[in-house]
Order: C-alpha cells, then structure tokens, then sequence
C-alpha cells in the first residue's frame, strides 16, 4: 500500500492506467500527462523506490508491456496534435531512469484506434484495435485486417499462446479473433 500521487502534473484525460511487466520486474503507471511513473520489484518481489520518467506523448490513449523482451518494454498507443494515431515502443532502463528507443514504431493507424493487445509467445508483438480495422505489429512483421465499424470495449485471451481472443464491443457482442499462424509466423 502507498501513495502514487505527485504534487504537480496534469491528470490524464483519457483515464489512469495501470500495468505489470508479464516478467514482473515492474509496475508502470500512467496518471499524469507527459509522465510514466516506474515502481521496480527486486528479486524477492519487494517494491523499489518510485521514480518518474518524461513521456513525450501527450494525448496517450493506452499503453501495455509487450512479452519476452529481454529489457521490460512498452507500447504507447498515442494521438498526435494532427489527430493522427500511432504506436512507439520503449524499453524501460532501470539503472539510467529513462527510456530507450524500442524495437519498431508504427504511425498513422485507424483514427478509431484506442487498444492494445499484446500478445505472448511464440508471435508477441501486439495487437491494435480500431474501429474499423485490427492490425497485428511487431518488430519483424505487420498486417493489417478491415473490420465492420465497431467499438471494441473488452478483449479476454482464450488460449495461452495468444492465438484466440474474445472481443466485447459497444454493442454488447462478442467477437472471436483468430490469429492463424505456425510457430512464430
């Protein structure tokens, strides 16, 4: 139990997010526009000393860690001033408190595009859900799928390596994605 706040910062208008490194190594907060707040295990599991880092995306929409990445690492989905949306990845590097370029970035996605999946071995990478399209990205390959117009509101993973998830829209229907693939393709 503990206080997160700080005593200056905007709070964020898209809603607070909170996340845990799939290799528990972290915990990353999103409260404050322009700030991700990084709270650190050690190797019994004990919570670290907080710390801030600068976020250069404003108007972020979500943000998850992506799985087996040999550093802990994020995907921002974000909104630029233009509207436009886009994906970048970072690597958290504890001993520097800062972040480092990730592997990929992707830019201008669906302007309905407003969650992150990300998705465990054998593929990882993520999944970014729009309105009207579904796009699977990582460092080696991206595709894109066209999608009646829906508002995907919830998503659950059906099998462990990420091959099948439920997805809830605004409507209250539920949506089976199939990820078809061998091995890491």
């Amino acid at each position: 139990m503990g206080d997160v706040s700080d005593r200056i910062g905007r709070p964020t208008d898209n809603g607070q997010i909170g996340i845990i490194d799939p290799d528990c190594r972290l915990i990353g907060l999103h409260l404050y526009d322009g700030l991700f707040k990084v709270i650190p295990f050690d190797n019994k599991g004990q919570l670290k000393e907080a710390f801030n880092i600068r976020l250069e995306e404003l108007q972020v929409l979500d943000i998850k860690f992506l799985y087996s990445c040999p550093k802990p690492t994020i995907a921002v989905l974000y909104q630029d001033n233009k509207d436009a949306r886009h994906v970048k990845t970072y690597e958290v590097a504890l001993k520097d408190k800062d972040f480092v370029e990730g592997p990929w970035s992707q830019n201008n996605l669906d302007n309905g595009a407003d969650l992150l999946i990300p998705v465990p071995p054998p593929l990882c990478g993520v999944l970014i859900i729009g309105e009207e399209t579904i796009v699977y990205c990582s460092a080696s390959s991206f595709k894109a799928i066209p999608i009646r117009p829906s508002i995907t509101r919830a998503y659950g993973r059906v099998d462990a390596d990420g091959s099948r998830y439920l997805l809830g829209d605004h409507n209250g229907l539920l949506h089976l994605l199939v990820i078809t693939h061998e091995k890491e393709k």
